[in-house]
């Protein structure tokens, strides 16, 4: 009986052997299958988290790569907008009588080829005679000594001429100055461009030419009435009453005028 027992208690202590075996080797089966899948799902998640990172860079990319056209494109508006201010600024000031420098080269020789300063600008008086200064306003023509044409400088570089148009009887028919001109019906203004400034007598004839050539030089010439008398701006010897023998010279530094007339 003791032997009985002894062997069903031995066969009991197998079974739970087996048992406490089986329920390890599935526990450990378990463990397996759940460290597989867990990994699957983080190799599964790790390739999302990367395609969502991919797609996420590309938006980004997108994105920044649009707001830099926007931007050149922004820009590119904003450069023909300020030219095209900058263009109707330009116009504005020359229908105003304001002068800006053009890219014509001096005409010499005008008698001022290297007689003037490096700083100097030039005024040349229909090719064959010239002065020039290195300060304005500066005063082109003088009658009984008072300026009847001058030439300012504005600090943005524009030359706005300051004189008044009279006719043979000395009525004032047209005047500059920086603020623009006011002009009757007896004359007319041509701008062919913001350097160049025409004015039309009442018989269609050119009576007065001033051209900013370039920031160095400023060509003039035409006529003036003043006092009943007509005065040629030219000093040219062939239509000039009051410097007949004078050709290509030069005058400058600190004279009064230009053309200095006494009657």
């Amino acid at each position: 009986m003791n032997k009985d027992k002894k062997e069903t208690q031995e066969t009991q202590n197998q079974f739970q052997i087996d048992e406490d075996n089986r329920l390890k080797t599935m526990l450990d089966g378990e463990r397996e299958n759940t460290k597989i899948l867990l990994e699957q799902e983080n190799r599964d998640l790790s390739t999302i988290l990367n395609q969502d990172q991919n797609r996420f860079e590309n938006i980004i990319s997108t994105l920044l790569k649009t707001h830099k056209e926007d931007v050149k494109k922004f820009s590119g508006v904003l450069n023909k907008e300020q030219k095209l201010y900058e263009r109707e600024e330009e116009l504005a000031e020359s229908y105003s009588g304001k002068l800006y420098p053009g890219s014509s080269s001096d005409p010499f020789p005008n008698g001022c080829e290297g007689e003037a300063p490096a700083s100097a600008t030039f005024i040349i008086f229909g090719g064959e005679n010239g002065s020039w200064t290195t300060t304005f306003p500066h005063t082109v023509l003088m009658v009984n000594g008072r300026p009847e044409l001058q030439l300012i400088k504005l600090p943005s570089g524009v030359i706005a001429p300051v004189m008044d148009i009279r006719d043979a009887e000395g009525k004032i028919i047209a005047r500059f100055d920086a603020n623009g001109f006011v002009i009757g019906r007896r004359l007319s203004i041509s701008r062919p461009d913001a350097s160049t400034l025409i004015v039309i007598d009442e018989y269609g004839n050119q009576a007065l030419l001033i051209n900013y050539l370039n920031p160095k030089a400023i060509l003039i010439t035409g006529y003036m009435y003043v006092r009943g008398r007509r005065l040629s701006i030219n000093i040219n010897p062939y239509d000039s009453p009051f410097h007949s023998s004078v050709r290509h010279s030069c005058s400058g530094g600190n004279v009064l005028a230009d053309i200095a007339v006494d009657f």
